[in-house]
């Protein structure tokens, strides 16, 4: 009896765990689908104009050495869906037609990389270099999306707090004295919504303080952002809320190894007295030391297959 039982119980339970599985890769799947991916695709033609069906794309990436590939369907047109942002190569091959190679091609999160209409000719390998820059318009999304490279956010001299990127897209504003959220990053106003209205996601996961809006966790760390993006006019695949969508890209590991080093330090020695300062009597600022320390280091555990990467911020404060 109790062997019996045993067998009838066992069976949905293997059955449940099977199907709720099933749904945690479902939803994974589709809520990163855009999130904290890119796509690129493009429209495969002969001299003459007249497409070219089943020739193979391969999209190699530069950092990682990765492979994917695809074959262009009845119309010439191809696609790569779900792709990691960073810069790939791309392949193209047909019989009777010579290869065609784009080098640099730069996918960026929710962007569509769509490559111009490649025409395949007779005879030796055709090479094209890209430029790596973002398209200025997109034609393939109604989105309306600034992107913030890895060299941007280094370079910008904005302090703490990377949201603050989103300052500088046409249409955000600041609330001024009516955010009513944290101020853990930026405190922005989009699309004439109210500054409740933003979603923050780190790497497709929600950044949101529940309590009174706004990040939840500020990202100070500059060698640890791969992509900054504020997106203005979304699609579905977003939701929740009506004003911007702010999401910060986190760097991987790739076949080199590589790590950054920083130390930054503010001093109240070189500070002047504010005006309520002055009329307090003081003749010095007050104290006021911050010590700054940051580091980073990837590399390959296992090079084309396992990657690594980890980054650190300490910052030491001293007032009084």
């Amino acid at each position: 009896m109790q062997s019996g039982f045993g067998s009838k119980a066992g069976l949905p339970t293997v059955r449940i765990g099977i199907v709720l599985l099933t749904m945690i890769i479902a939803t994974g799947s589709a809520f990163g689908q855009g999130i904290v991916t890119g796509s690129i695709s493009g429209t495969v033609m002969d001299q003459q104009g007249a497409v070219v069906r089943n020739a193979t794309v391969t999209a190699t990436s530069v950092n990682t050495n990765t492979q994917t590939s695809t074959t262009s369907n009845d119309v010439g047109y191809f696609s790569f869906r779900s792709m990691p942002i960073g810069s790939y190569d791309i392949t193209i091959e047909a019989p009777n037609f010579n290869k065609y190679q784009a080098k640099g091609v730069v996918v960026a999160v929710s962007k569509d990389t769509v490559l111009s209409e490649i025409r395949l000719g007779v005879g030796s390998t055709e090479t094209v270099a890209v430029s790596g820059e973002f398209p200025l318009i997109e034609t393939s999304t109604p989105q309306l999306t600034t992107v913030f490279d890895e060299r941007k956010v280094k370079d910008l001299p904005l302090g703490n707090g990377f949201d603050q990127l989103a300052n500088f897209v046409p249409g955000v504003v600041s609330p001024g004295g009516v955010g009513f959220g944290n101020n853990m990053g930026a405190q922005i106003v989009a699309n004439g919504q109210r500054s409740r209205s933003n979603n923050f996601q780190i790497d497709g996961q929600a950044n949101n303080d529940n309590s009174v809006t706004g990040p939840s966790l500020g990202v100070v760390n500059a060698d640890s952002i791969s992509e900054f993006q504020l997106i203005t006019n979304f699609t579905a695949e977003y939701g929740r809320n009506s004003g911007a969508q702010v999401n910060i890209i986190t760097k991987s590991g790739t076949n080199q190894l590589h790590g950054t080093a920083s130390y930054n330090n503010r001093s109240h020695t070189f500070d002047s007295l504010t005006r309520q300062e002055k009329k307090s009597g003081l003749t010095r600022p007050p104290r006021d030391i911050q010590n700054l320390y940051g580091a980073s280091l990837g590399g390959p555990v296992y090079k084309d297959k396992m990657w690594f990467f980890g980054s650190t911020y300490w910052v030491k404060v001293r007032q009084g």
